[in-house]
């Protein structure tokens, strides 16, 4: 896919201002703002077309990502009402207690408090943890395991 390849089917012939003063004639697209063509002789125009909208690229991408960003927060907020629910189960109670039992209600992150927390080591079964997924921390220790790690 070359600079000019373009998959919008709206363009128009603008006139582009280049650097040291020169002016090129291209078309534009008028959905996400690429060049789609080569420059285009002055010979071959009828009229003067209209400036380069050189804010319609930005506009575009600003646009992309606002969808992604709507999506994603859909997505999270579908997954937090998921993870709410879960919580709530019978099913997450008893493997919650089978992971406490097993670490003797002991924190495994500092061995020192008292486990009242159970962690997630993993996402990937999430529904279906395995009991090893799953690891018994005081209040302390699972704040910690979910800070972002610090780079030196």
């Amino acid at each position: 896919m070359s600079q000019w390849d373009c998959l919008h089917d709206t363009t128009e012939v603008r006139t582009k201002r280049i650097a040291g003063g020169g002016i090129q004639y291209r078309e534009q697209c008028l959905t996400c703002g690429r060049s789609a063509s080569n420059a285009i002789a002055a010979s071959t125009l009828r009229d003067f077309p209209a400036e380069w909208d050189e804010d319609l690229h930005e506009r575009w991408q600003q646009a992309i990502r606002d969808s992604i960003a709507a999506r994603t927060t859909a997505a999270q907020r579908m997954r937090s009402e998921e993870y709410a629910a879960y919580l709530a189960s019978t099913a997450w109670k008893e493997k919650r207690e089978a992971v406490l039992a097993r670490d003797r209600w002991i924190c495994q992150g500092c061995r020192a408090e008292r486990a009242c927390d159970v962690h997630h080591l993993t996402y990937s079964h999430f529904g279906r943890e395995l009991l090893f997924q799953l690891v018994a921390l005081c209040r302390a220790c699972h704040d910690a395991a979910h800070e972002e790690p610090h780079v030196a």
